[in-house]
């Protein structure tokens, strides 16, 4: 799937795959032409099942572009994307923006495995991303490798990683997912992510530091 956002919703890669906004999130200046822009109170994107297919040995991979100036709903967290498990009907895993946790700066990353091994874990960031930039973002679950990792701006070590998964039957994405807050679980929706997400990609692959490079190189050439 490809979300360009080019006022509008749409799967580039394929029309079965569009997306449906939530609570009317508009759309301003992005890194390639347009990006979506979530309020941070009760906007986000809903994203539709079968963008992947159930398949219990299948990595998949997540790239997309973020720009963050404001702090997420006080005391909370600012979802930018949560995947769901086509085969439990649980998250499968998400990334996070936080707001000042423990000894963790305002606009740091989270990343969250919710159960891709029947068990959910998280790993903080100490780097906040809360200053008005543009940062490129690859997070990877590599079901080989039995781990979940977090990219920023195209470096080849990851800034997050989770190690240890189990490669139970998982499948992210198969059953939909959201981008820039969490819907129908936990009681939500809550976790509204305030911010611009531009140029959102979901693989059915993982997603090699090449290939991770070539994303956060990527150069807009617009029609003319």
């Amino acid at each position: 799937a490809l979300y360009q956002f080019e006022d509008n919703f749409d799967d580039t890669c394929n029309s079965s795959g569009n997306g449906t906004g939530v609570n009317t999130p508009t759309f301003s200046n992005g890194k390639f032409g347009k990006a979506v822009v979530f309020n941070g109170t009760n906007q986000g994107m809903d994203v539709p099942s079968g963008i992947l297919p159930s398949n219990s040995s299948s990595s998949s991979s997540v790239s997309f572009w973020f720009k963050n100036t404001a702090n997420p709903t006080a005391g909370g967290t600012g979802m930018m994307f949560n995947s769901w498990d086509g085969n439990t009907g649980n998250p499968g895993y998400a990334l996070n923006l936080e707001s000042a946790y423990s000894s963790y700066p305002d606009g740091s990353l989270y990343l969250v495995n919710y159960y891709l091994d029947g068990t959910a874990s998280g790993v903080n960031g100490s780097i906040s991303y809360q200053d008005g930039l543009w940062h490129h973002i690859a997070v990877v679950f590599d079901i080989s490798a039995s781990t979940l990792s977090c990219y920023v701006d195209g470096n080849s070590t990851p800034e997050l990683s989770i190690s240890g998964l189990t490669t139970s039957p998982v499948d992210p994405w198969a059953n939909g997912g959201e981008i820039g807050y969490m819907g129908s679980c936990c009681g939500g929706p809550f976790r509204f992510f305030n911010g611009f997400i531009d140029q959102f990609r979901i693989f059915p692959s993982a997603l090699t530091t090449s290939q991770i490079s070539q994303l956060y190189n990527e150069i807009y050439c617009p029609n003319n």
